[in-house]
């Protein structure tokens, strides 16, 4: 290499990408990751510099995400870990560790970080996870092993009414589901639009609840007596998706990020 790679040299090849701040903590993250591997000399920083002006996530790049302070694989046929599904974790864990649930499923598990992490708060539960990406399940399956959580994944595609078939109880369903209109990509930043699997991130805009519906539906009949169900939901979409499940009978709570945005949507049967 000509040059030697530090924190310093990294940030100054990425900042007219990214600006100051993120190219800073992008530089600090990639420069620990190629250190902990031991690829300083090696081809490895140039190659990951080159991709990154490309605007291709960090993540991608290195095959890691963390997630509520563990480290996932990830690659592009799955949604990178954000922050505010931890929250959405955070909430869960808060509300139902006084009477830990005892079956519980996630719906589009992705890299399977909710599920795995559950399993770790709520080590007795029966956890399962679905998707409709086998790709994605491969990359879940791996976390779950390396993470050493035991997970009932399942592929199968949640919008297929051959889903009503299946007639098990939960103590807690739980989503982060696509919600975001398709006509919003285009204001969407290059690094999520361009690489991250677009079958994770849009749904239709003329039927943007259209996964929160067939959640209502399916838990009027999957849910348990003293179930609830937790989604993360579009921060445009709270009073909507709320009336939604209300108008499925449910009792509802809408709750706030830590950005003070609509973010969770609480809800249950019974009171």
């Amino acid at each position: 290499m000509n040059q030697k790679i530090n924190i310093q040299s990294i940030r100054d090849q990425i900042q007219n990408s990214y600006g100051a701040e993120e190219a800073n903590a992008i530089a600090r993250n990639l420069y620990e990751y190629l250190s902990r591997k031991k690829l300083l000399n090696e081809n490895k920083p140039e190659e990951a510099i080159q991709l990154l002006l490309q605007k291709t996530p960090l993540q991608y790049i290195t095959g890691e995400a963390w997630f509520y302070h563990r480290c996932f694989k990830v690659d592009n046929s799955v949604l990178i870990p954000r922050p505010e599904t931890e929250e959405l974790v955070e909430l869960v864990f808060k509300k139902l560790k006084s009477k830990s649930p005892e079956k519980i499923l996630d719906i589009g598990t992705g890299s399977g970080c909710i599920p795995i992490t559950l399993k770790h708060l709520f080590p007795d539960a029966s956890v399962s996870a679905i998707d409709k990406s086998k790709a994605a399940l491969d990359v879940a399956y791996k976390n779950a092993i390396t993470l050493n959580a035991e997970i009932n994944f399942i592929e199968t595609d949640f919008l297929d009414d051959a889903i009503f078939s299946w007639n098990e109880k939960f103590d807690l369903i739980i989503s982060n589901p696509p919600y975001i209109p398709l006509s919003e990509k285009s204001y969407m930043e290059d690094n999520v639009k361009n690489f991250e699997p677009e079958l994770a991130l849009f749904v239709p805009d003329n039927n943007a609840l259209i996964f929160y519906e067939q959640i209502a539906k399916w838990g009027k009949i999957n849910l348990s007596l003293s179930g609830m169900i937790f989604t993360e939901i579009h921060f445009k979409q709270g009073p909507a998706t709320k009336k939604l499940f209300e108008e499925w009978g449910y009792y509802v709570n809408l709750y706030q990020d830590i950005s003070g945005n609509d973010r969770f949507i609480a809800a249950r049967l019974t009171e």
